[in-house]
């Protein structure tokens, strides 16, 4: 009862519910020298702790992006994705980091390879239109948006259920 009040304070206080997962209750954003450092620090101190590490280092990466830390966020999906290759939504925010970053190609290929996982994600389709309108196709672009228009709107727990069956 004591860590929900205490978590829903900070997140009142603008504090992604991400980092409270990871126990961060000393984050504050207006000190963003010490908050990246303390954010680099993270792995070593709360990766061994948790029983899920792909689901830590998702969402360490979901935390450093929300800060628009996306070098350090790409770095964390990048250690999901090796904890959890068949995980379609690392791949996917990794593919978002590096639009973030300018880096089309990279983000291209995240969205092919979260596609050959799971074809009919949505956030996939989109952002490799984004990807490839960014490189200049724009033909290619309307074409995976219109993918993504066409896909048929997937309930929450369908999500969820197919998350757990990934695993």
């Amino acid at each position: 009862m004591k860590q929900e009040r205490q978590a829903n304070q900070l997140f009142e206080r603008g504090i992604p519910k991400s980092a409270i997962a990871f126990g961060m209750p000393a984050l504050d954003r207006s000190d963003s020298n010490n908050l990246s450092a303390e954010l680099i620090e993270l792995p070593d101190q709360v990766i061994p702790q948790q029983l899920d590490a792909y689901v830590a280092w998702f969402q360490r990466g979901e935390t450093l992006a929300n800060l628009g830390l996306y070098r350090e966020a790409l770095e964390s999906f990048e250690q999901a994705t090796i904890l959890h290759p068949k995980a379609a939504e690392a791949w996917i925010f990794q593919g978002v980091m590096h639009l973030h970053l300018n880096q089309p190609e990279a983000a291209l290929a995240c969205c092919d390879r979260a596609l050959a996982i799971a074809p009919t994600n949505r956030e996939a389709w989109i952002f490799r239109g984004v990807a490839l309108n960014r490189l200049g196709h724009c033909k290619l672009a309307y074409v995976s948006f219109g993918q993504a228009i066409d896909l048929p709107q997937q309930r929450w727990w369908q999500k969820v259920l197919s998350w757990f069956i990934s695993f």
